[in-house]
C-alpha cells in the first residue's frame, strides 16, 4: 500500500511520506519548460524555491517528479 500523500489547501500543502511529515508551506502552480518536452508544462513551486513537475493528475493520484533526466518522481494518493 501506497502511503505517501501530498495535501494542498488554500495553496498550503503537506508532503507526508510513510506516514511522517516531510515538508510542509506554500506553493503556486505556474507553467514552465520540462527539459524532456518541447511545450510548457504544469510546475508546483514551493516556498523554499524548489519545484516539482507535475508528470500526470487524476481524481485518485498526484504524479510528481523532478526536472532532471535521471531524477526522482513520486505518486501520492488522494486522501478521502
Amino acid at each position: 500500500m501506497n502511503e505517501n500523500s501530498f495535501l494542498i489547501l488554500n495553496f498550503h500543502f503537506s508532503c507526508n511520506k510513510s506516514a511522517v511529515l516531510e515538508k510542509s508551506g506554500t506553493c503556486e502552480i505556474s507553467k514552465a519548460k520540462a527539459i524532456y518536452k518541447t511545450e510548457l508544462v504544469d510546475f508546483i513551486k514551493f516556498s523554499d524555491d524548489s519545484s516539482l513537475l507535475i508528470k500526470s493528475l487524476s481524481a485518485a493520484e498526484l504524479s510528481l517528479a523532478e526536472n532532471t533526466y535521471d531524477g526522482i518522481s513520486n505518486i501520492y494518493q488522494r486522501i478521502k
